[in-house]
């Protein structure tokens, strides 16, 4: 009996995984929520490397929060844009402000600018990762054609957000080693646009 078991959850994974295959349209944001969840991950790993290479753990610490406390205030006011602006358009948006800001860190990281510069940009830029997974869940029901696609599609979300942060974990840190912290940025800002 538990091995019908097994096989039945089995088929319902594979289930769950076809029916967003089947949608072009969910399809497309899945994927390009992979690459986010991915790009993220591997640019956070890379700038507390360089933060740590800059100034020690006290830098790194330093860094993560000056990331994420301005995102706790900006993200209501982000979220707020979500209803005034097309759901599809917003996350468009969204990625486009992410990728552009961390091709600016790219950047700003292979001139070696000045440490605050770098992180006044990534700053700023996680600003715009606040709005991504909110415009990401609010996009999906407006794109699912039935109730078991919209399912679907809050399921594979969860599973495409584990992955990416494994393949951006492990990406990440080999780009890390091969290019330095401007490499993965660099890679990150071009694989979100």
């Amino acid at each position: 009996m538990p091995d019908r078991q097994h096989h039945g959850a089995r088929f319902e994974s594979l289930a769950v995984f076809a029916t967003v295959v089947r949608s072009p349209a969910i399809l497309r944001v899945q994927l390009a929520f992979l690459l986010f969840n991915t790009t993220e991950l591997a640019a956070w790993i890379a700038i507390l490397v360089y933060a740590y290479e800059q100034g020690g753990t006290t830098a790194a610490g330093l860094v993560a929060f000056a990331q994420l406390a301005p995102a706790v205030v900006f993200a209501p006011i982000g979220s707020a844009l979500g209803d005034r602006i097309p759901r599809i358009r917003m996350l468009a948006l969204a990625y486009a402000a992410y990728g552009l800001l961390t091709l600016l860190a790219a950047t700003l990281l292979a001139a070696d600018a000045t440490p605050l510069v770098v992180y006044a940009a990534v700053v700023v830029s996680g600003l715009a990762l606040t709005l991504v997974r909110p415009a990401h869940a609010a996009v999906l029901p407006t794109i699912a054609r039935t109730p078991s696609e919209l399912t679907a599609a809050n399921v594979v979300s969860g599973t495409v957000e584990n992955i990416g942060v494994l393949v951006g974990s492990v990406g990440g840190g080999m780009l890390l080693a091969a290019n330095g912290p401007a490499g993965v940025f660099l890679v990150a800002g071009i694989g979100i646009l």
